[in-house]
């Protein structure tokens, strides 16, 4: 329904118009992928035409490949060195726990904008949907302020951070422990020498005197 009404009346807007070169290096059409949702004041609700140099093909089956590829290119990383760290990852984490990167050279280029133009421009056009982010961030990107987000260990991408956490979490778990011991301890004590009172105070009353001399 969502994308019904905002593809309304689309096909009365020129096309936007996308070219990838077949025979080029994967670094250079990854720019051009990146030139073209880096563009400002573009109607992205536009009819699409992707065209491949190199090859005659046109039609839906051209744009499902460009979407489907821009979606790998999500998933898997860039091969532009964009944060000198080799691949250019915009997501990192376990599958179903990704978070976006703290890249300082990613937020510096405002690529998360791009990226969001990515995956929103490919559920326009009924491509492949982006998977895998946390579900910490479905409030985040909902605007729902009211939930707050839920998040886990797996949602940490850093292995050091997590190795730190799972040791102070096991740290408090032998605290509990060792307290949960000393408790139980101090109640048995008490309930052994309630119970001892009891019976000295029991027998005092029952037994005469001359029992006990």
């Amino acid at each position: 329904m969502y994308r019904r009404q905002i593809l309304k009346n689309a096909d009365e807007k020129p096309d936007l118009v996308v070219t990838l070169d077949l025979h080029s290096c994967e670094k250079d059409r990854e720019r051009e992928m990146l030139a073209f949702y880096k563009r400002s004041n573009v109607d992205w609700t536009s009819p699409l035409t992707v065209k491949l140099k190199g090859d005659a093909a046109l039609g839906d089956g051209v744009k499902r490949h460009f979407f489907t590829l821009i979606m790998e290119k999500l998933h898997h990383g860039f091969e532009l060195d964009i944060d000198n760290c080799g691949k250019t990852l915009f997501f990192n984490g376990e599958d179903d726990h990704k978070v976006p990167s703290t890249s300082r050279a990613l937020l510096d280029g405002d690529l998360f904008r791009v990226v969001g133009r990515m995956i929103g421009h490919t559920f326009i056009n009924e491509g492949p949907l982006y998977s895998g982010l946390s579900p910490a961030f479905f409030p985040l990107l909902s605007g729902v302020k009211d939930d707050t987000p839920v998040l886990e260990l797996k949602d940490c991408p850093d292995m050091d951070v997590i190795e730190v956490v799972s040791l102070v979490c096991i740290y408090l778990l032998y605290i509990y422990i060792y307290i949960y011991i000393y408790i139980y301890i101090y109640i048995y004590i008490y309930i052994c020498i309630y119970m001892y009172m009891y019976v000295y105070e029991y027998t005092l009353k029952v037994l005469p005197f001359s029992h006990f001399v």
